[in-house]
This record gives C-alpha cells, sequence and structure tokens, in this order.
C-alpha cells in the first residue's frame, strides 16, 4: 500500500461513521532493510491492535480516562511524565551484574 508515512511508520487511525460505528484504517510504511522477523513482528503487532480495538474499546476507554486523570493530577509541571530514580542498591546490583536483563519484545 502507497502512502506518505516517513520511513518504518505505522499508522492506526479510527474513523467515526454517522452510525456510531468505528472503522479502524491501518497504514505501514517499513524500510525494505528491516529484518524481515521484525517487520513481521510490527505487522502483526498492528493487525492486533485493529482486530483488539472492537473487542476491547471499553477497556482502552477505561485506561485512557485513568491515564487522562494522572495526567490532570500530576500538573504542568511533569511534563515528562513520572520521573524513576533508581534506589542505589538497585545500581550496585547492576554494576555487579547480578541483575538479568530482558530483549525488548518478548515473544
Amino acid at each position: 500500500m502507497e502512502n506518505d508515512l516517513p520511513e518504518n511508520t505505522m499508522s492506526l487511525v479510527m474513523q467515526i461513521g454517522d452510525d456510531d460505528k468505528v472503522k479502524v484504517i491501518l497504514a505501514c510504511n517499513l524500510s525494505a532493510e528491516m529484518d524481515e522477523d521484525d517487520a513481521n513482528y510490527y505487522v502483526n503487532l498492528i493487525h492486533g491492535l485493529q482486530e483488539s480495538l472492537p473487542l476491547m474499546s471499553d477497556h482502552f476507554a477505561e485506561v485512557g480516562a485513568k491515564t487522562r486523570i494522572i495526567e490532570a493530577l500530576m500538573g504542568d509541571d511533569e511534563e515528562e511524565g513520572i520521573a524513576f530514580e533508581p534506589d542505589p542498591d538497585l545500581l550496585q546490583a547492576i554494576e555487579n551484574q547480578k541483575v538479568v536483563s530482558f530483549k525488548k519484545k518478548m515473544h
């Protein structure tokens, strides 16, 4: 599908019809140089989101409502979101290699 998206970008658009039904439209522009397994993962991801939206719309709306409340309570001072400052014991454990690292995606 031809589109004007920047390279390595995926888009999910929700279009609300006159009958209040939501149509989910996908667009992808993944680089031809991207690893095939990675590209398939991302295409599967966006298709999974497309299928999940109608099934889980109430859940997503509830999460969105809670997120908006949290953002409103945090105010303008916290534009960066919640700041994480690691405990000194965690930093020491990382330094001593006592922490297990995970890949960016687990499947």
